[in-house]
């Protein structure tokens, strides 16, 4: 499982992760970059907050960016650019399967960490190399 670091504070992060445990800041995954990202709400769209770590490149700014809609459901942590207008549309993965399961929702939330689920399984399926290659000896 890879694992990721926030830019604000060093702490390292899971693929599940919601908000940072260490400095509380809301987390979004880029799929387009594979990375996570702490971001700050800026009207309706949202920001990556700066780099703070010392002696790591910093990474270009990803503009406005949008929370796929099922943020709202706390079902996805998956993030789009956005052009600051309309609304947010399902991530990639959350265009297979719009409904959030009522016994996901009542599982989420410990911790700020996503309980795993179908949803969960074709999120990390699709933050890999090659989504649509078979699996090795599959």
């Amino acid at each position: 499982m890879k694992l990721f670091q926030c830019q604000c504070c060093g702490q390292i992060l899971y693929f599940e992760n919601t908000v940072c445990l260490r400095c509380g800041n809301v987390l979004g995954y880029l799929p387009d970059e594979d990375r996570m990202l702490a971001v700050q709400a800026e009207g309706p769209v949202w920001r990556a907050l700066p780099d703070l770590q010392v002696g790591r490149r910093e990474s270009p700014d990803p503009g406005p960016l949008r929370f796929c809609r099922n943020w709202e459901r706390s079902a996805c942590n998956w993030m789009q650019a956005s052009d600051g207008v309309g609304q947010a549309g399902f991530c990639l993965a959350c265009q297979h399967n719009r409904t959030v399961s009522t016994s996901y929702r009542r599982a989420h939330g410990a911790a700020g960490v996503s309980s795993g689920c179908a949803a969960q399984a074709l999120h990390l399926r699709l933050s890999e190399p090659d989504p649509l290659q078979p699996p090795l000896g599959g």
